[in-house]
């Protein structure tokens, strides 16, 4: 079962970078066609459109869903190995809004890293 976590984390960011190319592939396709076929003004609000879109999802996740995803998630693991009780850091919801939330913000064009969710999402994983 030890070697299950690992696996099960590599599995849920191959998932995560899956989505976020399919993602980035359809909000630059669309931005090229229309920038081919209506103008690059027509083009540029489409591309901010969208990025605006991905971005509101993702605050709306983790405002109104699991605001205990808001940041890294490395200071609530390191409280709760350290005997804290931390509640809601890995329950379902906030694994989903984790994982959704990190997808469409780094598709949004937000200058985030995966790695400190990475943390939370492998102690949801390991906890869950």
């Amino acid at each position: 079962t030890v070697i299950m976590i690992p696996i099960s984390v590599a599995v849920v960011n191959f998932v995560m970078v899956s989505a976020d190319l399919q993602l980035l592939e359809w909000k630059f396709s669309s931005t090229q066609h229309l920038i081919s076929t209506s103008g690059l003004a027509v083009g540029v609000a489409v591309l901010a459109s969208i990025s605006a879109l991905y971005a509101f999802l993702a605050s709306s996740l983790v405002n109104y869903v699991a605001p205990i995803c808001a940041g890294s998630g490395i200071p609530e693991v390191l409280a709760f190995l350290n005997g804290n009780s931390m509640q809601g850091v890995f329950t379902p919801p906030s694994f989903l809004v984790r994982v959704f939330a990190m997808v469409l913000a780094q598709t949004a064009g937000f200058p985030v890293g995966r790695e400190g969710p990475m943390v939370a999402i492998g102690g949801s994983v390991d906890f869950g």
